[in-house]
């Protein structure tokens, strides 16, 4: 099982793609590594994990990855994408890098698969990024986010993505996309 993280919660969120470019070119900047984007773009961490210790190691924080799971995906695809989540969460604390475990699902009868490795009363972080676009989706993960609540009781919910139905402010702290939000600071997308 993964362990607790009861640390401070990130003040900002970095793409694994940015802290990467920004650690081979010597800079450092603050933040918390996180992983919702293409799966393309991380996948080589999965390949090689030891290569990238030295940049997580440097941030010191990350967000679990994050290798889709649609529901329209085969079950071995997502139980594979499953079990890559859950190693590399793993890898990573093992090295000492403190870890906000990620809470996925598909659909509801992932649960049981999905949630196996998660502590309880943990600062826990959610992607929606998605979900708004299919509706199957967002209505699975309506009932599946209850479930969150009930079964892992997490102490803070990092949010990342748009607000859903069911979220209460007092437990969810959201975070923007910056790519969204300077795009919209250009007026090339509606808010």
């Amino acid at each position: 099982k993964l362990t607790p993280y009861h640390g401070d919660l990130p003040e900002r969120l970095v793409t694994f793609t940015e802290a990467r470019a920004l650690y081979n070119k010597g800079e450092k900047t603050e933040g918390c590594i996180y992983h919702y984007i293409d799966d393309k773009r991380f996948q080589c961490v999965y390949r090689n994990p030891a290569e990238y210790i030295p940049i997580y190691k440097a941030y010191g924080k990350t967000i679990g990855p994050d290798f889709s799971l649609y529901i329209t995906s085969p079950e071995s695809e997502k139980r594979l994408n499953v079990f890559r989540n859950h190693l590399l969460a793993l890898i990573w604390q093992h090295y000492g890098i403190e870890v906000i475990p990620n809470v996925y699902w598909a659909e509801p009868y992932s649960f049981e698969y999905c949630f196996t490795p998660y502590p309880s009363q943990s600062v826990v972080a959610i992607n929606s990024m998605g979900c708004r676009a299919v509706p199957v989706s967002e209505y699975f993960w309506d009932k599946v986010f209850v479930k969150v609540l009930e079964r892992l009781e997490p102490t803070t919910i990092i949010r990342y993505g748009p607000r859903m139905a069911l979220e209460e402010d007092g437990i969810s702290r959201f975070y923007q996309n910056p790519h969204l939000a300077r795009m919209r600071s250009r007026k090339e997308l509606p808010m």
